[in-house]
């Protein structure tokens, strides 16, 4: 798998755990890094992909069912 893009991200040299927050505020504050980010398609194509259902991806705050087809 190919994963160059990764470091082409916003949230490269940002602290994971921004994309996982808890609250409304976190999750605003990750939209915001991602909103303007370069890689967002690679990004969302990733997380659907590899059936991560959790954290802010691709600007997307993801609470997919665990039982979702890709």
């Amino acid at each position: 798998m190919e994963t160059t893009w990764m470091a082409k991200g916003n949230c490269a040299d940002r602290d994971p755990k921004i994309f996982f927050p808890s609250d409304g505020i976190g999750v605003a504050r990750a939209k915001s890094i991602c909103s303007t980010c370069p890689v967002q398609a690679a990004c969302l194509e990733h997380a659907l992909t590899h059936r991560i259902d959790h954290g802010a991806v691709s600007y997307t705050h993801l609470t997919l069912p665990t039982n979702r087809e890709v």
